[in-house]
């Protein structure tokens, strides 16, 4: 299998991780999550969800997140308030048992509100 590596920081995997300070890396270590307060819950299609234990909200980050928010978002991986904020900004869920219900039920989410339709807002779509 052939990979085309796409990097703003290189041509190659060598030449990007040249260019990445050992603090950029720190995040790519779900224990580094944990302590700036997110507990993993879920992989799904290249996303990371996660459960915010200070606000008891749900967020996911795609996977390459974790790995570019440092040089391409300008975040500082040592500081866990700027990880949160990060991380924080991509909610998914108000609680734990929205999550519970947006992945057991099947209900129809709008992600943009982070709310279920209600059926008579169902049946004015149709």
């Amino acid at each position: 299998m052939e990979l085309e590596w796409c990097s703003p920081y290189g041509d190659t995997a060598e030449e990007y991780l040249e260019s990445t300070g050992e603090g950029d890396l720190y995040i790519s270590d779900e224990f580094s999550t944990l302590e700036a307060g997110f507990l993993k819950l879920a992989e799904m299609y290249g996303y990371i969800v996660f459960l915010d234990l200070v606000s008891g909200e749900v967020v996911y980050l795609y996977h390459e997140d974790l790995w570019e928010m440092s040089v391409v978002n300008g975040v500082d991986a040592s500081k866990l308030e700027e990880i949160r904020e990060y991380i924080c900004s991509r909610k998914l869920c108000h609680d734990f048992y929205d999550f519970l219900r947006l992945v057991c039920t099947g209900e129809i989410y709008d992600e943009d509100e982070m709310r279920f339709k209600t059926i008579g807002e169902l049946e004015e779509e149709n």
